[in-house]
């Protein structure tokens, strides 16, 4: 195993090759919105609650991240007091979170034409609820690496999957105003639903945490089913 300073160390060396990468895109400059912040805000936000398509998407996001993402919060607890490791469990429990991550964005990738992408976010709804509910009753380490594995492979492909479709199908003189709302509800549900986890752990334990949150994203993919 290797120390957490070579961890950082090899994260903040990846860090100039993505810098140099985007250095090399040049994009013509887009159109500038035209009128008061508040005129354009409500142009965007009339775009997204009137494409329903969009409207489901920016749903799933909020609901995710209020929910599955607030794993990352509680993770620690597991690794110390359920599974009674150290911080090389932590890594390992990070780590199969990552390579889910990864294979998500492989899947990604590979994808040609944003077409599928809407039902295809939607089914993997069902993998995130499942594996949220696994990994909060599971007691077993291996089972729990599978589950965390799941959670982060279904979590990746709604975020980033719904950034891809905004991106290539919003007009051009919407899309920053429409990515801005989703990055909005990504990071700011995210740190909500972190922040209650934190509370309500104090209350009903890690895995009660969890187990609550696959029961109300479970309640969702029922109601997104339809």
């Amino acid at each position: 195993m290797v120390s957490e300073a070579l961890c950082f160390a090899l994260n903040a060396a990846s860090y100039p090759a993505l810098v140099i990468g985007l250095a090399c895109i040049h994009l013509p400059p887009s159109a500038r919105a035209c009128g008061s912040y508040g005129n354009v805000l409500r142009e965007g936000l009339r775009y997204v609650l009137n494409d329903r398509q969009v409207k489901q998407l920016m749903l799933s996001v909020l609901m995710i991240n209020l929910t599955a993402s607030s794993y990352g919060v509680l993770l620690r607890v597991f690794a110390r007091d359920i599974f009674k490791g150290d911080a090389t469990t932590l890594g390992w429990l990070w780590g199969a979170a990552g390579l889910g991550s990864l294979a998500s964005s492989a899947v990604l990738a590979g994808n040609r034409s944003t077409a599928p992408l809407h039902r295809f976010i939607l089914a993997s709804t069902a993998v995130r609820t499942l594996a949220i509910l696994l990994f909060a009753a599971s007691t077993q380490f291996w089972l729990s690496l599978i589950a965390i594995g799941l959670l982060g492979f279904g979590i990746t492909i709604c975020n980033i999957g719904t950034n891809i479709f905004l991106q290539s199908d919003a007009p051009e003189a919407l899309r920053g105003r429409v990515v801005s709302l989703y990055t909005s509800t990504r990071f700011g549900f995210d740190v909500i639903g972190g922040l209650l986890a934190g509370l309500l752990a104090v209350h009903l334990g890690a895995p009660g945490v969890l187990l609550s949150a696959g029961a109300l994203l479970l309640t969702y993919t029922a109601w997104a089913a339809r």
